[in-house]
């Protein structure tokens, strides 16, 4: 009678291990699907070029108004730092994108001479105020987005 209630715990124990790991595994899958998926949206091309173009400009260009460095670039017409830190965000993103940065006086139409002539080139284009109450400078901050 003893041996046959130890088989029987042995037997509940080894059902409630077997229970456990099941579990575990499903939680598992469900994580790994879960997280594939996530990543397949990512990736997705379900969005055109000119779509991808268009959010990657709004994302930058929200950056470069926020961003006290970036800011201060804008303010010192410091062209060159602002590109090459957009160059290399772009390259974490899509290593096929160019990209250049043009700052103008708000009524100006901005110098676009370096920008290829293509039908993809994406644009946006955003004022940036600067100052305190006696005086404040607005700057025109354009950016030029396109395939290489």
């Amino acid at each position: 009678m003893k041996k046959l209630i130890q088989k029987e715990n042995k037997n509940k124990k080894a059902f409630i291990i077997v229970l456990e790991a099941t579990i575990a595994l499903m939680i598992l899958f469900g994580f790994l699907f879960t997280s594939l998926e996530k990543q397949k949206q990512i990736t997705s091309t379900s969005y055109n070029r000119e779509d991808q173009n268009a959010m990657l400009l709004d994302y930058i260009s929200e950056y470069l108004e926020t961003d006290e460095t970036f800011r201060n670039d804008i303010k010192n017409n410091n062209i060159w730092e602002l590109n090459s830190s957009i160059q290399a965000y772009l390259l974490t993103f899509n290593k096929d994108i160019n990209s250049q940065v043009r700052i103008c006086e708000p009524d100006d139409g901005c110098d676009s001479k370096d920008i290829p002539r293509l039908s993809e080139v994406s644009t946006t284009e955003f004022l940036a105020n600067f100052g305190n109450n006696e005086k404040i400078i607005t700057k025109k901050v354009k950016i030029y987005l396109w395939e290489k």
